[in-house]
């Protein structure tokens, strides 16, 4: 009897194990037909380009602006300063169109009158990740700084007819941090900001 009993139970669970691999089986013949299915929708309405036309359109989209490009748009805005200012009454000198990578941070040289002022433009998008922080105004200060000593001949001249020296920062939208309209606020004899967008 208990062998009967034992041989009933072997043969149960061998047809249970069948009959679990079976739907296992069909599990992942269901699986793999939905995968088929979802990947003929996604491809179905793909538009048909040519793989080099993927590769243009992706080009397009990730297309990063060019040095050429960042140089021009800088030249640009530094002639529109300074035809801006001429148009004011200020003689101007174009140092960064002439001097290039030689310029040492400083765009423009204005004067009229007894002001001499030292100019940095900058055509910056305030979207941009770049900004106008309280650092890069010391540096250019810096700069400004090292040109009077660089040049003692015309740093005499200004100083024997007592010009009013000043940095001024221009630019195109509102690109300055807090900390820098702060730093700027507090040293407002030799500091100052502008913007002046480009009309067209």
């Amino acid at each position: 009897m208990n062998t009967i009993f034992f041989i009933i139970i072997i043969a149960i669970l061998i047809f249970i194990k069948i009959e679990f691999n079976k739907a296992i089986k069909q599990k992942k013949k269901q699986n793999r037909k939905n995968k088929k299915r979802r990947t003929n929708q996604k491809t179905k309405y793909r538009p048909k380009y040519h793989k080099s036309e993927y590769s243009n359109l992706y080009k397009n989209k990730t297309k990063k602006t060019t040095y050429q490009e960042n140089k021009k748009k800088g030249d640009d805005y530094e002639k529109y300063i300074s035809e801006y200012f001429k148009q004011k009454g200020y003689i101007s000198y174009e140092h960064g169109l002439e001097k290039g990578f030689k310029d040492g941070g400083i765009d423009l040289f204005l004067k009229k009158d007894n002001e001499f002022l030292f100019i940095q433009c900058k055509n910056w998008n305030n979207q941009n990740k770049w900004k106008m922080g309280k650092k890069k105004i010391i540096y250019y200060q810096e700069k400004a700084r090292k040109y009077m000593q660089d040049n003692p001949q015309i740093s005499r001249i200004l100083i024997n007819f007592n010009y009013k020296l000043k940095l001024i920062l221009i630019s195109t939208e509102d690109i300055y941090t807090k900390e820098a309209k702060e730093y700027i606020k507090e040293n407002s004899n030799i500091l100052e900001y502008k913007i002046i967008p480009i009309k067209k």
